[in-house]
This record gives C-alpha cells, sequence and structure tokens, in this order.
C-alpha cells in the first residue's frame, strides 16, 4: 500500500481525503495546526482504518516544519508516495483594498507560500527516491470565471497556485514525478457558510451565476 502525507488534514476536505485513503489501507500521515487536533483524529482513524494513521503539527507557511513533516513520513513509511498541499486559509472579509493586513499575511503565507514550500520539499525528495506524486488544491475560483464578493485575496492565492502548479508540471516534465491540481469547487463547509451570512440573498444569486 501507498503512504500518503495531507496538509491540514483534520478536518474538512483533508479529512475527507485521509479518511478515504486509510479506508483503503493505505498508510497517512495527517497535519494540523493544533496537537489536540490530530491526537483525536489518528486515535479515531486508528480505531476503524486498515491503513495506519500518524499525525504532526506543521505550520505549512514555514519551510523547516514542512522538512521535518517528509522526514517523518519517509522513518515511518520507508516511501512517501503521494504529498498532497491540502491546508489552507480563507476569508471573505471585505474588498480587496479594505482587508486588514494580519488576514492578508494568514492567507498569502498559508495559501501561496505554504503550497510553494510544500511542493519545493515534496519534489526535492521524490527526486532523491527516484518517484511521487504532488497535488496541490485549488479553490473554487482560482480561474477568475467568477468573481465572490470579498474574496478577491484568498481566490488570488489560489490563482498564484494554479499558475505555480503548472511550472512544477513543466520542470519535472522528465522525471517520474506525477504533479496534478485538485479543483473541488465549492465546498460547503463552517466558513463557507459564515460567509453566505455575510451576504445579502441577491449577492449570493450573483455569486453563484457561473
Amino acid at each position: 500500500m501507498s503512504s500518503i502525507v495531507i496538509t491540514g488534514s483534520t478536518k474538512g476536505v483533508g479529512r475527507g481525503l485521509a479518511n478515504e485513503f486509510a479506508k483503503l489501507g493505505h498508510n497517512v500521515v495527517i497535519t494540523s495546526r493544533r496537537q489536540a487536533d490530530i491526537a483525536s483524529v489518528t486515535e479515531e482513524m486508528n480505531n476503524k482504518s486498515k491503513g495506519r494513521i500518524i499525525g504532526q503539527v506543521c505550520d505549512i507557511s514555514d519551510k523547516n516544519q514542512l522538512e521535518a513533516l517528509w522526514d517523518l513520513a519517509k522513518t515511518e513509511f520507508n516511501t512517501v508516495d503521494y504529498w498532497i498541499n491540502n491546508a489552507g486559509y480563507a476569508s471573505g472579509q471585505s474588498k480587496v483594498h479594505e482587508v486588514p493586513e494580519s488576514l492578508i499575511h494568514s492567507m498569502i503565507d498559508t495559501n501561496s507560500l505554504g503550497t510553494l514550500f510544500g511542493s519545493q520539499v515534496a519534489i526535492t525528495g521524490f527526486r532523491k527516491q527516484g518517484s511521487g506524486n504532488l497535488y496541490n488544491m485549488l479553490g473554487g475560483s482560482f480561474d477568475g470565471k467568477r468573481i465572490t464578493p470579498g474574496m478577491g485575496v484568498y481566490s488570488s492565492t489560489k490563482a498564484s497556485i494554479n499558475i505555480m502548479t503548472k511550472y512544477f508540471v513543466s520542470e519535472n516534465k522528465n522525471t517520474n514525478i506525477t504533479i496534478g491540481s485538485i479543483s473541488p469547487g465549492v465546498l460547503i463547509t463552517d466558513n463557507w457558510l459564515n460567509e453566505q451570512k455575510r451576504l445579502s440573498a441577491e449577492e449570493w444569486k450573483k455569486v453563484n451565476q457561473w
């Protein structure tokens, strides 16, 4: 069976991916910024999964922590077959020119830098071991075809991931590394529900017109 690293995987899409891989018998490394979340999720998943689940606290905006995450997976499972950069941060605070500096840093540091650093760590490791599979998570509005009020900074970070991934694909064509992206579209998450409350019915009607 394969070994899979999934960042941001104690809840949401990351948790869903981890659950499904584990059910199939794969070994999974999950991450969160909170040790308590990792402890509870690994215990729960190990009680019902065929694969082995381990976890580590990881702030993906810190490349050293991502390198430590790779080392953990490599040490425990001998190889890293898949690396999925799923962790992300979204906030629909206001119009782009009004978004607080702290939120801008949170979204860019987590989404753009975190995915960049995670990809660098994974590709470097894959090249050393001879193969691997890297997937980066895109959002529902990364291509600019739809404008979601208040989500300009977030969407811009996801657009940067889209371009970044294309470069990684081009630069690793002649290797045994598969690189791609996952675009799940608009997801019904706690954050999405909060945004829905923030917008009027008329605004959401416009948002959901493709």
